[in-house]
């Protein structure tokens, strides 16, 4: 039995954000997750084809920064609200250790720690802190999305925060009742925020099972290079910040003589494999 090539270990942390849009908006693609945590291995590429990452519109970055501000201060309404903003991970376990009794909330909480076999990170818009009469903490973990509707990416980038927090809690020995997840997002009559509940527990056992079964995701992508890693070409590459280099990459292949040589083709869906498969076309048959 040939035995398993050796675990490489990732360049930066796992973010939230990137798990996030590996399971749903990039439908699962490992060259992105490689990239993700092989960020060299990306820039090798953009190089070879000249090319730079694609990057988040201006104006949707600006419209969610705008309506996160506006969904803190409703909420400050209810109770303190700490900015812990360029505070590490440790600062807020610190300040959430030393809480007293009654109701807080933590905006921009920094949060670290391992998962399976990797590092992780992730910075959660909002930490809604209970300490009870008895001592211990009812925590909800808030992500604030200019959005009217929750979607799965939202869930899981809850669920993600909630796993950090609770093993940095538990490594402080701050004893906790119940860990909740929640989504503000907009109202559909208007720009107010309304806070929707959801059950943290089915999206936890999509975190271990992506990060720390067996057959995980992430032990696939670290145990084969980023050749091997498997891929396919569809809309979900629309604004993938991978994307010029990747669908250069499609209609490359390398010739004889060590060069690089573009042929042109186009992508065709096998209901076989279920992925795209690349048909490389002659040039004098090009499309």
């Amino acid at each position: 039995m040939t035995p398993s090539p050796p675990l490489r270990t990732p360049e930066r942390p796992l973010s939230a954000t990137r798990l996030a849009q590996y399971v749903t908006v990039r439908g699962r693609c490992e060259r992105y997750l490689r990239l993700a945590l092989f960020p060299s291995e990306g820039a090798v590429l953009m190089h070879r084809y000249g090319v730079r990452p694609e990057a988040l519109s201006p104006l949707l970055a600006e419209a969610g920064s705008v309506f996160e501000h506006a969904a803190v201060a409703q909420l400050a309404v209810e109770a303190t609200v700490t900015d812990l903003r360029h505070q590490s991970a440790q600062a807020c376990i610190d300040l959430i250790r030393s809480q007293p009794l009654g109701r807080a909330l933590y905006s921009q909480a920094t949060l670290t720690g391992r998962i399976g076999a990797v590092d992780c990170e992730g910075i959660a818009d909002v930490l809604d802190v209970v300490r009870r009469d008895d001592q211990t903490l009812d925590i909800t973990v808030i992500d604030i999305k200019a959005s009217r509707r929750t979607s799965v990416s939202f869930c899981l980038q809850v669920a993600f925060y909630a796993r950090l927090l609770k093993d940095a809690l538990a490594r402080a020995a701050v004893p906790i009742t119940a860990v909740h997840g929640a989504i503000v997002a907009r109202e559909e009559a208007g720009s107010t925020a309304a806070l929707e509940p959801f059950d943290l527990a089915l999206f936890e056992d999509d975190i271990e099972r992506l990060l720390t079964t067996p057959n995980a995701d992430i032990l696939r992508v670290l145990h084969q290079p980023f050749a091997s890693a498997d891929y396919h070409l569809s809309a979900k590459c629309d604004g993938c910040p991978y994307n010029p280099s990747l669908r250069n990459q499609g209609t490359h292949r390398p010739a004889q003589d060590g060069k690089t040589r573009k042929i042109k083709g186009r992508f065709a869906y096998s209901t076989t494999r279920h992925r795209y498969t690349h048909i490389e076309k002659s040039l004098d048959r090009a499309l």
